[in-house]
C-alpha cells in the first residue's frame, strides 16, 4: 500500500502517496472489495444478519422524569413486540408512553454485523490498516463499538514505535479485541428467531444468565448501571458479585 485515489465533486481522480492508509469508513468501508479487486485471497467473514431498527426521541425535562436519569435505553426481548407494557423497570413503565415529545423520532437501520478476518489474509498488507466498524461492526444496541474502537486505537498507538511489519502486528492484536463483546452482542441477536447467524454453547450460557441480569437491574441500583460502558475485562455483569447480586436479587421479595 503506497497512498489512496480520491475524487472530489466533479474534480479528477487525485493520488495521495502515504506510508500508511487508515481505513476508518465505518460500516460504509470497501476494505474487502479493494483488497479481492488487487487480487488478494479473500477471508471469510463473520455475519449476524439482524436488521433491526432504532429510534431516538428528545423528551421534555419533567421533575421526577426517569427518577433524574438523562436517558434511557429499551432493548426488546423476543416474543414481546408491545415492549411498554412488559418492562420490567417499574419507573419506565410508568413513565412510557406519557412524556413530552420535543422532536420526532430518528431512526436507524442496522442491517447486519460483521466480524472481518484481516489478521488471516494470506498476503502481507504492510502500509494499510481497518479499524472500527470498518473491522467490527456491532449491533449499536449493545453499545459494545465505542469502547472496542477506542481500545484499537490506544492499540495502534502502542504498536506505533518499533519493527516494520506494522500491519500485521495490529491485525494480530486486535482480533483479540472483540472476542468477549462480540460473543455478548452475537448471543443477544441470535435470541431472535428473526436473526440469520451461527452461535455456540458459550452464547447461549451468556443469554441465559443475561436474561436474569437484565431483569434484576429493575430492581438493584448497583446492578443497574449499564454494563458496556465499561472495558470488556472488567464489565461488571460477569463478576462473581455481580452473580451472586443477579441470584440473590431475582429469588428475594422483588422476584418476579
Amino acid at each position: 500500500m503506497v497512498g489512496a485515489r480520491t475524487r472530489r465533486q466533479q474534480r479528477a481522480e487525485e493520488t495521495i502517496r502515504a506510508e500508511l492508509v487508515v481505513d476508518a469508513a465505518g460500516r460504509g468501508s470497501r476494505a474487502s472489495t479493494w483488497l479481492r479487486e488487487s487480487g488478494y485471497p479473500a477471508s471469510e467473514q463473520t455475519v449476524i444478519k439482524t436488521d433491526v431498527a432504532h429510534a431516538t426521541r428528545h423528551d421534555k425535562q419533567e421533575t421526577g422524569l426517569l427518577d433524574g436519569r438523562l436517558g434511557a435505553t429499551v432493548v426488546p426481548f423476543p416474543g414481546s413486540p408491545e415492549l411498554a407494557s412488559t418492562l420490567q423497570s417499574r419507573t419506565l413503565q410508568r413513565r412510557s408512553g406519557s412524556d413530552t415529545p420535543v422532536d420526532e423520532a430518528v431512526r436507524m437501520r442496522h442491517p447486519i454485523s460483521t466480524l472481518q478476518p484481516f489478521d488471516r489474509v494470506e498476503r502481507s498488507l504492510d502500509g494499510f490498516l481497518v479499524m472500527g466498524d470498518a473491522l467490527c461492526s456491532f449491533n449499536p444496541t449493545y453499545g459494545q463499538g465505542m469502547a472496542v474502537e477506542v481500545m484499537e486505537a490506544e492499540l495502534l498507538l502502542s504498536l506505533l514505535e518499533g519493527r516494520d511489519d506494522l500491519s500485521v502486528r495490529f491485525f494480530t492484536a486486535a482480533a483479540a479485541l472483540p472476542t468477549e463483546p462480540w460473543s455478548l452482542a452475537a448471543g443477544g441477536d441470535l435470541r431472535f428467531p428473526e436473526a440469520d447467524g451461527e452461535g455456540g454453547p458459550q452464547e447461549e450460557e451468556i443469554n441465559r444468565y443475561l436474561d436474569c441480569f437484565r431483569a434484576a437491574t429493575a430492581i438493584d441500583p448497583v446492578l443497574s448501571v449499564h454494563p458496556s460502558c465499561e472495558w470488556p475485562t472488567r464489565w461488571r455483569h460477569l463478576r462473581p458479585c455481580s452473580a451472586l447480586r443477579c441470584w440473590s436479587g431475582l429469588k428475594g421479595p422483588h422476584a418476579r
